[in-house]
């Protein structure tokens, strides 16, 4: 889909936080992705998923580069914005407990990597 409606020469470029936390099936709305899976293999699974849907739309050669944040600081910010922005009043212990798997990059770049030959990682 990308590559066909994209020129020979093009270099398209997608910017979107959403790919680091989306799933197949998706589950967006729920609280949690890693809850509404049910298990652990069964986010990793619904994970890989996703990303292979994201790797047949933009073709294996598609380049992956991942800018992160400090995971102290994403986890911080990212706290911070759902206390906010929801009704959600669980202590930060809680919140990461219950959203370890999106700070554990290791493990969300080496799905990237199953499914793209190039994949790079820059912390800022």
């Amino acid at each position: 889909m990308v590559r066909e409606a994209s020129g020979p020469n093009e270099i398209v470029m997608i910017s979107a936080e959403a790919l680091w936390r989306h799933v197949s099936p998706p589950v967006a709305l729920a609280e949690n992705e890693m809850a509404a899976a049910g298990s652990e293999d069964a986010y990793w699974a619904a994970r890989r998923a996703f990303v292979a849907e994201v790797a047949a739309a933009a073709g294996r050669d598609a380049e992956i580069v991942a800018v992160l944040r400090r995971q102290d600081v994403c986890a911080e910010s990212m706290f911070k914005e759902r206390v906010k922005g929801t009704a959600y009043a669980e202590p930060f212990e809680t919140y990461i407990e219950a959203f370890s798997h999106r700070f554990r990059y290791f493990d969300q770049l080496s799905v990237w990597a199953e499914f793209f030959s190039t994949v790079t990682a820059a912390v800022y």
